[in-house]
């Protein structure tokens, strides 16, 4: 039976935007955590996450299949049922830093200059499909700990010039082909 998801969170920021300049910078913390998550896998996310999980083979995903064994008529040694509906993801939490900068400069004759950049660091991101196997994703292939972007924005009467760079910090999949 699915249970009622639940979160708590905690969020603190600060803006400075000084008098001496046309600028913006803000600083966030966040911390979040969602229990109870309802949310459903789909069957190669359960048959997948029960072969490759750092807990198999007493991932509780690997409960949510059967395989078919030489009992049975045919002998392929095939899946025969997947349970795929929607499930309480036991926990989530995600806790960073943000900073967002805007700078806008009167550039003369060459026109409006705005700059602006935004970053996110990430300093916890665990999650958990079921109690006792909340692992640690932070810093993995696919979670980096930090991204960015820059943007930078000319307009010139009529015209408008833009450049851009997103940024991804780097990232392991070490530790998820440790077992």
């Amino acid at each position: 039976m699915l249970k009622a998801e639940t979160s708590d969170s905690f969020t603190a920021g600060i803006v400075w935007t000084p008098t001496f300049a046309e600028l913006s910078v803000s600083l966030d913390y966040f911390d979040i955590e969602v229990k109870d998550e309802v949310g459903s896998l789909e069957p190669d996310q359960i048959v997948g996450g029960c072969y490759t999980s750092n807990f198999f083979p007493d991932d509780p995903l690997c409960d949510l299949f059967r395989r078919r064994g030489p009992q049975d008529a045919v002998n392929d040694q095939g899946i025969d049922d997947i349970s795929a509906s929607f499930i309480n993801i036991n926990s989530q939490q995600n806790e960073g830093i943000d900073l967002t900068a805007i700078w806008r400069l009167q550039a003369g004759q060459l026109g409006s200059l705005t700059l602006e950049t935004q970053h996110t660091y990430q300093l916890t991101q665990k999650r958990g499909l079921f109690e006792g196997t909340v692992e640690d994703l932070n810093g993995l292939l696919g979670e980096p700990k930090w991204v960015g972007r820059l943007n930078a924005t000319l307009d010139r009467g009529p015209w408008t010039f833009f450049w851009g760079i997103n940024m991804v910090g780097d990232s392991s999949s070490e530790r998820e082909n440790d077992g």
